[in-house]
């Protein structure tokens, strides 16, 4: 993708998603670099709200009814434990004092999974919801807002980085900040301010909020069991349910389950924002995010957008990324094929497996080329160093805290019910390294970094059948322009000119006669505009 990540201009942020836009202008139209508003490539404002400026330190205050003052924590606990048993959400109502100004009529409850149960102590997630006690409640146009503790994460960094990152690349993906959190005046530690995937967030980043919205809440290899979204009850519609709600979502689990076929990357494209996966996949691979799709299926949402007409995928939970795993530049799992079913069939496609290996040695070599890393982890810490310092109720030390930025340490944390002592990397000097990993294993997928250019120039198409009696077809796998002019020649083994055609391609393709040639080898080269492909063609009666 490429995008224009936000920056504060008065009181609106703006964000851009002008890939197609620059695709196909650059393909098609002389090469002209156009930004503008369509329904596939929206330029929209996102609301600036203050609480995520990444600069300041913020100050949060929950304060209680005096009814609760001695019991809120126990009841939010009974509220949690009743959740996961199956019970709706419960709130407690509070008011919050959000960088000075106060909100009443707040509902509090504690979030997460692992995050909670699996970390003792007090310094639970909590989620404030400014719409749960007054209709229509907000606080700078949000709905919702999220307060992590950091669990898992002795850097307390992880997190703030990976949405970092993926804002500098253009992924629509929350935004995260981080405050001074107190309870009643008792300073409850350093969290991070995270952003909710709902409709505020869809309407600012999609510049619409009326499509289905999906959470995974289970572990998922988002495997075909049938057409009924009730097969699925590790994705949870979060949005109001209508008869066609699951439509769009089934359609796609069916295709990339069931891959096949030479328009596999067509039929997904028309499914699916399938460039702002790839993205989101090669951040997932570099920091070694394995509590994502690709290994343990989990932490993601799925937009329906009604606008673009296609599903698109939200990322989630950072807590636990850069860990020491490890993953392969197309990330294993330990089912029986190898690999997540999606994963599968992006690896087992010719073009969308080239087209991986080569935005992904993009996305190292160029576009993040710009984004300064390890000034932006040293300035988050500088930003955060005292009130973590001073914060009690966290899981580990100072000391590890302070080191972990740049260094291994070595923390006890639950692991499958039992206290298990865990390496975790520091967390620029993994970033570093995945990055010349990387750059060797792209290398022996052959997709030289070196050799691959910052901006595709390459007309990415494909002939068959190959070889052929009389007939072939020239396929495009370009998805951003439904139809372009092709200039289609045939060469002999002498390289004179035996067939020249000038044929559009709708839908991706075109069909050719070449009857009039004899059997041999022959050579056929495809144009449009001044992008070029040659492919070998054996033509037998």
């Amino acid at each position: 993708m490429c995008g224009v990540s936000g920056r504060h201009t008065g009181a609106m942020e703006i964000r851009c998603d002008i890939r197609t836009a620059f695709t196909a202008t650059k393909k098609y139209a002389n090469r002209r670099l156009l930004v503008f508003c369509t329904v596939v490539s929206a330029c929209f404002p996102v609301r600036a709200q203050k609480i995520f400026d990444p600069q300041k330190l913020h100050e949060i205050r929950i304060y209680t009814s005096a009814a609760d003052r001695d019991t809120w924590f126990s009841l939010l606990q009974e509220y949690y434990d009743a959740a996961l048993a199956g019970q709706p959400h419960r709130f407690i109502p509070v008011t919050a004092v959000m960088d000075g100004d106060s909100v009443p009529d707040v509902g509090l409850r504690f979030k997460g999974r692992y995050s909670n149960y699996g970390f003792p102590g007090k310094k639970k997630p909590f989620r404030l919801d400014f719409n749960e006690f007054r209709q229509s409640g907000s606080f700078q146009g949000l709905k919702k807002v999220n307060l992590h503790n950091q669990a898992g994460d002795p850097s307390f960094l992880r997190e703030y980085m990976s949405y970092a990152l993926f804002a500098h690349l253009g992924v629509a993906a929350p935004r995260a900040s981080f405050c001074r959190l107190y309870v009643n005046d008792a300073y409850w530690g350093c969290y991070g301010v995270v952003e909710e995937p709902d409709k505020t967030f869809l309407k600012n980043r999609f510049g619409n909020k009326s499509g289905n919205l999906f959470e995974c809440i289970k572990d998922t290899d988002l495997e075909w069991r049938g057409n009924d979204g009730t097969l699925y009850p590790e994705m949870e519609l979060k949005t109001d349910p209508r008869p066609d709600a699951w439509n769009r979502l089934l359609a796609f689990v069916e295709l990339f389950n069931h891959s096949s076929g030479y328009d596999y990357h067509q039929r997904l494209s028309a499914l699916f924002d399938i460039e702002s996966y790839l993205d989101i996949l090669a951040v997932d691979v570099l920091i070694n995010n394995w509590d994502s799709y690709y290994d343990n299926g989990r932490n993601f949402f799925i937009y329906d957008d009604p606008v673009y007409g296609k599903l698109r995928w939200i990322p989630w939970d950072y807590n636990l990324s850069f860990w020491a795993t490890d993953p392969y530049v197309i990330p294993r799992d330990g089912s029986a094929t190898g690999y997540k079913p999606l994963i599968f069939s992006l690896r087992n496609h010719p073009y969308l497996r080239r087209h991986y290996l080569e935005n992904y040695c993009r996305v190292i070599e160029y576009r993040l080329n710009s984004f300064p890393f390890e000034e932006r982890a040293e300035q988050a810490y500088g930003l955060i160093r005292e009130a973590v310092e001073a914060d009690t109720m966290k899981f580990y030390s100072n000391g590890v805290f302070h080191r972990n930025r740049t260094e291994s340490v070595t923390v006890n944390m639950l692991r499958n019910h039992v206290p298990t002592d865990v390496t975790l990397p520091g967390v620029v000097a993994l970033y570093r390294k995945r990055r010349n990993d990387l750059r060797k294993m792209l290398f022996v997928e052959g997709a030289d970094c070196s050799e691959v250019p910052e901006t595709d120039n390459v007309l990415h198409s494909m002939v068959f059948p190959n070889p052929t009696d009389r007939f072939f077809t020239v396929y495009l796998e370009e998805t951003d322009i439904p139809s372009v002019r092709l200039d289609i020649r045939v060469f002999d083994a002498g390289g004179r000119t035996v067939l020249h055609e000038t044929k559009t391609a709708d839908a991706g393709g075109t069909t050719c006669d070449a009857g009039t040639c004899a059997p041999g080898m022959y050579v056929v080269e495809v144009r449009a505009g001044a992008l070029k492909n040659r492919h070998k063609l054996i033509i037998r009666n």
